[in-house]
């Protein structure tokens, strides 16, 4: 199976905010509930979603 991550710099200078795409099969996996406590871990503000492809990640931190 591959999987590809891509991660876009920041769009702003007051907060940081990235867009991360993985693709591949990660449903089944707990993936999502993983992102959601490393994101509350760092305290980081987003959304996750599966899609078609795999999984796209909005995050932001200030």
């Amino acid at each position: 199976m591959e999987q590809t991550l891509t991660l876009k710099e920041p769009c702003s200078t007051s907060i940081s905010s990235f867009l991360i795409t993985i693709k591949g099969i990660v449903q089944g996996v707990g993936f999502r509930p993983f992102v959601s406590r490393a994101a509350k871990k760092f305290n980081l503000n987003g959304f996750i979603k599966n899609d078609l492809e795999g999984v796209t990640i909005v995050l932001n931190a200030s």
